[in-house]
């Protein structure tokens, strides 16, 4: 290293940092500049959630990004027996950034969320935001700092999949890390860690409609049974094709385990429970959410076969899946 250069500090592993800087409680709430005077509703499943205070520049990124899930005004949910949407106000921060960051060689530390609970709700923040939202998840706040735009734009998807989250298990449903299709007029869900094929096997579907690579809704639906809904994030792999936006009752939702030969194996209740909860994504420390999350899973298990599919990397899978669907 020359003795002119400048040695940039490396987290390693998401380790806290010296000039992180975590916002004092209270303050994300008392933030009141804000962008801009737009709004647009964003309409996933029977959710529903008001994005306000937009300037010109945020309103454009999410039109592009979230296309297909704008709803009007006036569209009421489906499902839901709320009459109100729920609500994210983007306000500006003077700050530069809340957690560290750096850039040395073209590398970045592991991405890192820190979380406060209460009593009242959440905040949370990460590099270059700040946001909180009451217990039920009815009202938010997002607060960006003035960042470069490609930042600033994954700032608000990371805040929008946390409070989508909590909404939807607040409302009988949950976010899972799944792929998901719909065949037929019914949906089917692909889950596991991260590597275990859920971007591939969406590939690997010819002839279905994509609800999402990564991460799907599912929310109760016509009494005990459950519906899978299509979401607008989209994983790394996505390239530009866009999700569905359409729900479809649920047959069937595969953990998968990569293997030399295709089949269906049966678990037990428990484990299908504990692989479920496991790829639930933004649970975090706190424990009224993981308890409402196990109530979620165990009503989910009793009306929706699970299975794990053993598969390779092709479509063939999906002759056991056919026959058994059928």
């Amino acid at each position: 290293m020359s003795e002119n250069r400048e040695e940039v500090p490396r987290v390693v592993g998401g380790r806290p940092h010296p000039e992180d800087r975590a916002p004092q409680p209270g303050e994300i709430a008392s933030s009141e500049f804000e962008w801009g005077p737009h709004a647009l509703f964003l309409r996933i499943g029977s959710l529903s959630v008001e994005l306000a205070g937009l300037d010109d520049e945020l309103a454009a990124m999410v039109r592009r990004n979230y296309d297909g899930f704008l709803a009007g005004a006036g569209d009421e949910p489906t499902v839901s027996a709320r009459t109100q949407p729920a609500g994210v106000r983007f306000v500006r921060s003077m700050q530069e950034r809340y957690l560290y960051l750096p850039r040395a060689e073209g590398k970045s530390e592991e991405a890192r969320l820190d979380a406060r609970f209460d009593a009242s709700g959440v905040e949370l923040w990460s590099y270059f935001f700040a946001g909180g939202f009451d217990r039920e998840a009815r009202q938010g706040r997002l607060v960006l700092c003035d960042c470069p735009p490609a930042d600033r734009e994954q700032a608000v998807e990371n805040f929008l999949r946390f409070f989508v989250s909590t909404l939807a298990l607040r409302h009988g449903g949950f976010l899972l890390h799944a792929s998901g299709v719909v065949k037929d007029g019914r949906s089917v869900l692909f889950f596991g860690p991260s590597g275990a094929g859920k971007s591939t096997t969406a590939a690997n579907s010819p002839g279905t409609e994509r609800l999402g690579d990564d991460l799907v809704l599912v929310e109760p639906w016509r009494g005990s049974a459950f519906r899978a809904c299509g979401v607008p994030f989209r994983g790394s792999f996505a390239g530009d094709e866009r999700n569905s936006s359409a729900c479809a009752p649920l047959a069937m939702a595969c953990r998968l385990v990569q293997a030399d030969e295709i089949l269906l194996e049966d678990t037990s209740k428990p484990v299908q429970a504990a692989e479920l909860v496991s790829q639930l994504p933004f649970l975090l420390d706190d424990a009224p959410l993981r308890a409402l999350a196990m109530e979620r899973v165990r009503a989910f298990i009793d009306a929706v076969r699970v299975k794990r599919l053993h598969l390779r990397n092709d479509a063939s899978f999906w002759t056991l899946l056919d026959a058994e669907l059928a």
